[in-house]
């Protein structure tokens, strides 16, 4: 479903600087946002960061024996969206 959203110049400059920094789209930060709020308990399958370097850096990390948790809090990103994009480069397994 695709959903129109105003935002205030500030607000999305601020997005879109976040989103840069951790390799994602504004909309990938928005559905993050939105999905911890109608369901913090549910761990659903968050996007994957796109950001080539970055998808490189995580690799690198998991490749020292760094757990999501901490490539995460090294990089900026929620343990999930680690989690994500280390099933994307068929280093783990997701939860089925």
């Amino acid at each position: 479903m695709k959903v129109t959203v105003d935002l205030d110049d500030r607000l999305w400059a601020r997005l879109a600087s976040k989103a840069d920094g951790r390799g994602v789209k504004v909309g990938d930060l928005l559905v993050e946002a939105l999905t911890s709020v109608v369901a913090p308990k549910h761990r659903s399958r968050l996007a994957p960061v796109s950001d080539p370097a970055r998808r490189e850096e995580i690799r690198r990390f998991h490749g020292l024996h760094f757990s999501a948790d901490e490539i995460a809090k090294r990089l900026g990103y929620r343990a999930d969206t680690v989690r994500s994009t280390l099933v994307d480069l068929g280093l783990t397994k997701g939860k089925r």
